[in-house]
């Protein structure tokens, strides 16, 4: 199906449809002109304006239009809040946020990204990534979600321990 967009979720759309596009490998200078069939509603009626004032002349043109236009986010430093957000529970809670904010960000290489995450650790943790130097942010998730359980399985067995010697 081809992917509609009413107006909600910009970024989204955008990815669904330049994935679509692809697939079908639909060439860049006929991309603007699919766009009539896939708007609708509110975003149907700005396009419709957008063109008929003669406002858009490409594909990248039509992006960014549409972002300023739909997302109310487009100004936001999100690779300011990814430096921000912390771990205060579990790794898999704190990954989950790091990601949703990561799909907004674009162009930051990945050790900065691994940097990034690292720094958000809580500190027994973070050591111990640091200490081994993933390269990748996919090694830095399983590292910490590895060493998160092994400090859950010691702290059991102190306890276990503890609880049998008194």
């Amino acid at each position: 199906d081809i992917p509609k967009f009413n107006g909600t979720d910009p970024n989204g759309w955008i990815f669904r449809v330049e994935e679509y596009f692809t697939y079908y490998n639909l060439p860049v200078e006929n991309r603007l002109r699919m766009v009539t069939f896939m708007v609708e509603g509110e975003a149907a009626e700005w396009f419709r304006w957008m063109k008929g004032n003669n406002l858009l002349h490409s594909w990248t043109q039509f992006l960014e239009q549409l972002k300023l236009r739909f997302d109310p986010s487009h100004f936001e430093d999100f690779t300011g809040q990814l430096s921000k957000i912390r771990q205060t529970t579990t790794i898999s809670a704190y990954q989950a946020e790091y990601e949703r904010l990561l799909n907004k960000v674009q162009n930051v290489p990945e050790p900065v990204l691994v940097s990034l995450f690292t720094s958000g650790l809580k500190s027994p943790i973070q050591r111990e990534v640091r200490m081994l130097k993933p390269l990748s942010l996919s090694t830095a998730f399983a590292l910490a979600r590895e060493i998160e359980a092994k400090y859950g399985e010691l702290h059991t067995e102190l306890y276990n321990t503890h609880k049998k010697s008194n």
